[in-house]
């Protein structure tokens, strides 16, 4: 089985925060969707569902890594997700498509209640960088409209790797495979 060492990074960096993680949650939208066959057919997956339990919060976050080495440049993301355009050639609608329809983001809330119990949750974005303003994709109306009114965050590799290398965080070395990553960096 392949591994996807920057889900993995993401991962470990809930894991070490305090938070349960379950992994590839899968979701589709129904088969009576009106939208374009071209985005109606198959299947996707929250790539990391993470939940912290505390008597103060339930909260909850919905991840979906994107780990193109090139990042986001989120006002072209943008607007290929409006138009059907692409990003790192690959049609945007497909990539984001939780964010570019309303039935997927539906569907994407729908798998969260189904495994928490709640409706509410903050989507992340987990990129290995972006470039642009942020706030046009964290507050941008559409998305929030298709995610049926929650949230959304960016969390960029550098955040990820400051905290996993903070010597503070003890739980790193339940991971072998962020293990292995910061082992490479150490010798480099």
């Amino acid at each position: 089985m392949a591994v996807n060492f920057f889900e993995e990074l993401v991962k470990t960096y809930f894991q070490t925060r305090g938070f349960f993680t379950i992994e590839n949650v899968p979701y589709q939208i129904p088969t009576t969707s009106k939208i374009d066959p071209k985005y109606a057919h198959g299947s996707s997956d929250i790539d990391i569902l993470a939940v912290h339990l505390t008597k103060k919060s339930n909260k909850i976050y919905a991840v979906s890594c994107k780990g193109h080495p090139d990042g986001i440049k989120i006002d072209h993301a943008i607007n290929a997700i409006s138009t059907g355009g692409n990003v790192h050639d690959r049609d945007a609608r497909k990539a984001f498509r939780e964010l570019a329809f309303g039935e997927w983001g539906g569907a994407f809330k729908g798998a969260v209640h189904q495994r928490t119990g709640s409706a509410n949750f903050v989507h992340v974005t987990a990129c290995t960088k972006f470039s642009g303003d942020p706030l046009k994709w964290t507050l941008n109306e559409q998305f929030q409209k298709n995610l049926k009114g929650n949230a959304l965050e960016l969390l960029t590799l550098k955040t990820i790797w400051d905290h996993l290398s903070n010597a503070d965080n003890k739980l790193l070395h339940q991971n072998p495979t962020v293990r292995h990553v910061m082992g490479m960096f150490n010798v480099a």
